[in-house]
């Protein structure tokens, strides 16, 4: 019996303080993960809720958060409005399904 293959995809965006969709993985994914250009990164899994994830900020402070985080969609993710990462700026994401 074959083993499931692992899909990954990365990539990046601007953001813009307003939600953001990428569709451009292609696939819903079980991770999540997006780096800002102010260093400030963002993760999420398949184990955790719409608009939650663990943020962990340039310092190295590490929280978790509720609201304004990721949320999985059919196609991609789309980034909430976490006034730390949703900044303007670039943000690069890993992504793997």
């Amino acid at each position: 019996m074959a083993s499931p293959s692992t899909r990954f995809e990365n990539g990046s965006f601007i953001a813009a303080g307003v939600l953001v969709t990428c569709n451009k993985p292609g696939f819903r994914p079980k991770t999540v993960k997006l780096v800002g250009a102010n260093n400030v990164m963002i993760e999420w899994n398949d184990l955790m809720e719409d608009g939650h994830g663990l943020k962990t900020l340039a310092n190295g402070t590490r929280s978790t958060i509720t609201t304004g985080g990721i949320t999985t969609t059919m196609s991609g993710f789309t980034l909430g409005t976490d006034a730390s990462l949703n900044v303007a700026q670039s943000i690069k994401y890993e992504v793997a399904g």
